[in-house]
């Protein structure tokens, strides 16, 4: 269906989505009520154009297919599309916020702060919803996405890798209602440290010192000897020059993997910088000489800096 839209109005039949203003769905068309709305880990088709907030075409009518839940698309078509009756077509208003996604698109380079309209058709709905998918092949789709991040990872993509790793918590999440097995319950709980021990990785490596922080804890609160968490807990502490608490996390993964050289270069690196912060050799003394510290020096060697990988592709 091409409508004639010239831009957004102040109708009532405009859907807050979010209750926050920044999601708005206007139905054009009614669909079928009868046939159930998509779910998650269905596949979906829709014809959908882009526009600017006055109705002027920034990319016009496409076909596209995705899977709900997917991270995919921009997180508008995301949230919108489960909302809709197939053969409905509709109008989402949405802020540059919701235009993010994995793969690239018109919409997805939008200026912070600007608003798009999507105009969307629901062509059809197949596949089984996620919920009742085999355990078995559900946990394959985690491990499938999880490794996609793991790709998009070493090609330092980390915005990517994220909404990846996201993508598998969410499978993840979904599972937490039902009554699971032993095993499958510890295959789930194992894949959920890797991903929360790869994002926290993600973060990291670009400088977003708080939600890796966060990432770590959730790992630790599952495994409290992961000898990776305690070392990127123990490395954004040292980022945040809160040398003290660094040293308490780096100890930890030392006593996790008492071989581990780079935990002890890393040791040594915060000794140093304590050192150095304290202006004197008074307080690095007392530092150095403490217990809880202590450092075998013949075991320390210098090595270039290298960046933090995800749970299967470095040691550390």
């Amino acid at each position: 269906m091409e409508s004639s839209h010239n831009g957004v109005d102040n109708s009532k039949e405009w859907i807050d989505v979010l209750g926050n203003g920044l999601l708005k769905k206007k139905i054009l068309k009614c669909g079928n009520a009868q046939l159930e709305r998509p779910g998650n880990g269905q596949n979906v088709k829709i014809w959908v154009k882009i526009m600017q907030e006055n109705g002027d075409v920034i990319l016009g009518r496409q076909k596209l297919s995705f899977t709900i839940n997917g991270r995919d698309v921009i997180k508008a078509l995301e949230i919108c599309v489960p909302l809709m009756c197939i053969h409905e077509t509709a109008l989402i208003l949405t802020d540059s916020k919701f235009c993010s996604g994995r793969s690239s698109s018109e919409a997805s380079e939008v200026k912070p702060g600007s608003r798009v309209l999507l105009e969307v058709e629901l062509l059809s709905v197949s596949g089984t919803r996620l919920e009742v998918k085999p355990k078995a092949e559900q946990l394959q789709m985690i491990r499938d996405e999880r490794e996609k991040g793991n790709r998009y990872f070493q090609s330092k993509n980390y915005k990517l890798a994220i909404l990846c790793y996201t993508s598998a918590l969410t499978i993840i999440d979904a599972n937490t209602k039902d009554v699971l097995n032993h095993e499958d319950e510890r295959s789930l709980l194992d894949e959920k440290v890797k991903c929360y021990s790869n994002i926290a990785a993600c973060h990291l490596n670009t400088g977003r010192l708080e939600e890796a922080f966060t990432c770590c804890d959730i790992v630790l609160q599952h495994q409290p000897q992961h000898c990776k968490a305690l070392f990127r807990k123990g490395k954004v502490l040292e980022l945040q020059e809160k040398y003290f608490l660094s040293i308490k996390f780096l100890r930890k993964a030392s006593q996790v993997e008492p071989s581990n050289q780079e935990i002890e270069r890393e040791m040594k690196l915060v000794f140093d910088k304590w050192a150095e912060k304290s202006e004197g050799t008074s307080n690095a003394k007392t530092v150095n000489e403490c217990s809880l510290f202590l450092v075998d020096d013949s075991k320390v060697k210098q090595t270039k800096h290298h960046s933090e990988m995800p749970e299967e592709c470095q040691r550390i």
